[in-house]
């Protein structure tokens, strides 16, 4: 657990600081010097490439995750692992591209029919489906070797970095808009060559031939492995990104990117998840192999109640001046407000879940996930199908929160099938209650006419009162070490404790 807290920590402090960054990007900047159409390519680009990269990769990140503890020997190069890695990349990535242009005719008429900048722009998917396959097996490559959070300061941090100083010379009119798209798309590929610099610096990318190694069952698990884990990451992929390819085909680019920004703001939820999912893979595999379930039941348990602790105050906090981020963005997002209500919650919802996916994905019964997310995206879908019609951009939030409740549900129900972990007690209950409390007094405060002392006031509310209550219930252990870490640092500062 201590490389999981370590790593997390680190990982999350990585992306936050990306956060605030994509927030004065993508909330600050994008709607002020882009219009919503310009943002929408820009969101498609990326959705479109990061469903077919998922392709590309073969299913070979799951075998990472899975087994790479039996190549695990750094003096022997790990058996040939980046070897077989960059030998599936090659063949995934030729592959995949071929296959997207037979279809590039059809895909450009599904999602251009309201507008021509998909068309001007389109042939940057190639580039952008290249380098992130690279990135997906990189990074999963550098999160068994526990050292996730690389791949998070490159693409959290450096690549907002570059984006920002992006727009700032599009809005001083050094370069125009076709100049500004090549050098945002040039950025989203610079994190796979960073990482390979990286893992070559570390002494990790040393090549050896890795089918000596390979027995015959081994090879076979390799197989299923990664059939399953192509099957299951694409399920993965769809339900995280069809919501927009949907949205601009029933509707058009300019939603698309009003879509896009109000989604954001949901996602801010999630980011501690990322950071322990990353980490937590390659400690739950390692714990499945050596049969440890006291290890595996301990992060299930403490992973739900430490993730929706933290996620109940980002989204009380959202929630609370929802009217403040609206008053932040032009009067076009205003369309937008259901999204990024639907969107903290269905998040808020995944946090709840804590490192449920993972465990299931590193256990014998991985193929559940395949099976499971064919069945979801078919939801995801007839939902989208069902409900963008009747309520627009909302409808396409209220298909993900559908899509994202049964799933969970799905998963920790299944969990409790096979393993008999229930990771749920009282103090989840009390952490809702909580959370419901501090959203209340914050929300109905009166309302002042400056922002930034509204938005101060609510949030200090918000914060004081949750982060109060839970110094009280005691959620769980971790929790209560932060918050004393937190007194203890706050007190030293007061001049009564200055001795």
């Amino acid at each position: 657990m201590g490389v999981i807290k370590n790593q997390t920590i680190k990982g999350t402090i990585y992306s936050y600081i990306g956060v605030v960054l994509g927030f004065v990007n993508i909330v600050l900047l994008f709607p002020r010097i882009l219009d919503t159409e310009q943002v929408g390519l820009l969101n498609i680009l990326v959705a479109i490439s990061t469903i077919f990269a998922q392709f590309g990769s073969l299913g070979f990140p799951n075998v990472t995750t899975r087994l790479f503890s039996y190549f695990r020997s750094k003096e022997r190069a790990h058996n040939g692992f980046v070897s077989l890695a960059l030998l599936v990349t090659a063949v995934g990535s030729a592959f995949i591209l071929i296959v997207f242009k037979l279809f590039e005719k059809i895909i450009i008429q599904q999602n251009s029919s309201e507008s021509g900048l998909l068309t001007t722009y389109f042939s940057y998917n190639y580039l952008l489906i290249l380098f992130t396959i690279l990135f997906n097996v990189l990074d999963n490559y550098s999160k068994v070797l526990y050292r996730s959070t690389s791949g998070t300061l490159h693409k959290e941090v450096i690549v907002r970095v570059i984006n920002f100083c992006n727009l700032i010379i599009l809005h001083l009119g050094y370069i125009d808009f076709d100049y500004f798209v090549l050098i945002y798309v040039l950025t989203l590929c610079y994190p796979s060559i960073a990482l390979l610099i990286y893992l070559y610096r570390a002494g990790e990318m040393k090549l050896n031939h890795p089918f000596k190694f390979i027995h015959l069952a081994l090879r076979r698990q390799i197989l299923r492995v990664a059939f399953f884990g192509f099957l299951s990451g694409m399920g993965g992929i769809a339900i995280s990104n069809v919501d927009k390819y949907i949205v601009n085909s029933y509707l058009n680019l300019s939603l698309t990117g009003i879509y896009s920004v109000a989604s954001f703001f949901g996602t801010l939820i999630l980011m501690p998840s990322r950071s322990v999912s990353k980490i937590s893979s390659a400690v739950l595999a390692d714990a499945w192999k050596k049969k440890d379930r006291k290890l595996i039941e301990s992060i299930h348990t403490k992973s739900c109640i430490n993730q929706y602790t933290l996620g109940v105050l980002l989204c009380i906090g959202l929630l609370g001046n929802i009217d403040n981020i609206f008053r932040i963005l032009p009067s076009e997002y205003a369309g937008g407000r259901y999204v990024l209500a639907i969107f903290a919650l269905a998040n808020l919802l995944e946090m709840l879940s804590g490192a449920s996916g993972m465990i299931i994905q590193t256990s014998r019964y991985y193929s559940f996930l395949t099976y499971s997310r064919a069945g979801f995206i078919v939801v995801l879908i007839g939902a989208n199908m069902l409900f963008i019609p009747i309520w627009g951009l909302t409808g396409a939030a209220v298909a993900v929160f559908a899509t994202r409740l049964v799933s969970i549900l799905c998963n920790l129900l299944y969990i409790y099938y096979k393993f008999g972990f229930q990771p749920f007690t009282n103090k989840t209950l009390h952490v809702t209650l909580l959370g419901i409390a501090a959203f209340l007094l914050g929300y109905y405060l009166p309302h002042v006419s400056n922002l930034i002392i509204d938005l101060a006031l609510r949030s200090t509310v918000i914060c004081g009162v949750f982060v109060g209550g839970l110094y009280y219930i005691k959620p769980s252990a971790e929790v209560q070490d932060a918050l004393v870490g937190i007194l203890k640092k706050v007190l030293n500062y007061l001049p009564t404790h200055k001795k």
